[in-house]
């Protein structure tokens, strides 16, 4: 199974993981500092590869063990294009009772496969940072650093950085969100409409 293939199996059981059947209500403890990032998000991105329109969703499943993410990123057309270009990911987060840290596997629809460890959450716990380690191919020199900074409970920040020696990181790709309210459900206007038609088919 090549890469592409890999990221395809991995967005369809997302895509299964996410469905609201098989969503947990609430995290394993060894995830909870994942929680801030729950929900819907959207926004846009700025970096190497210009700016972009960004949807991000974050929820637990099976069984509230995993925390899985999808993200899609349509890039400004350029170059005559018609349409920019499409970047998706499909991504599932676990503690591994081995590291004893939270791990995130990322798979790209461009083949890329990426694994991060946590390194760090701050005290109030709104910013985590998540770094690539050698279960990921990387050397030192190889380094990537991925920064998830939510604040007001409604903003996103990631920040998506490399590093050419492991220590001085370079953002590559900002991007900056904002959390999907739901609507509310308005359940008296709803009655009514019910009680309506029940008096009107009578």
């Amino acid at each position: 199974m090549n890469r592409k293939q890999m990221f395809t199996l991995s967005l369809a059981i997302l895509t299964l993981l996410l469905s609201p059947q098989l969503a947990a209500a609430e995290p394993a403890s060894t995830l909870a500092p994942l929680v801030p990032l729950s929900g819907k998000w959207v926004g846009r991105g700025e970096g190497t590869n210009g700016p972009s329109v960004v949807k991000q969703v974050f929820a637990f499943a099976l069984g509230e063990n995993h925390f899985v993410n999808k993200t899609t990123a349509r890039f400004k057309p350029k170059n005559g294009e018609k349409t920019g270009q499409l970047q998706e990911s499909a991504g599932f987060f676990s503690y591994d009772p081995t590291e004893k840290s939270i791990l995130y596997r990322e798979f790209t629809s461009d083949g890329q496969v990426s694994r991060y460890k946590l390194q760090s959450v701050s005290k109030d716990g709104m910013t985590l940072t998540f770094q690539s380690d050698e279960g990921n191919g990387n050397q030192a020199e190889k380094q990537a650093r991925l920064i998830f900074k939510v604040t007001n409970q409604s903003n996103l920040q990631v920040i998506f950085s490399q590093s050419p020696d492991g220590k001085t990181f370079t953002p590559v790709e900002t991007i900056q969100m904002r959390r999907v309210k739901q609507k509310k459900k308005n359940w008296a206007r709803r009655e009514m409409k019910n009680k309506d038609a029940s008096v009107a088919l009578n």
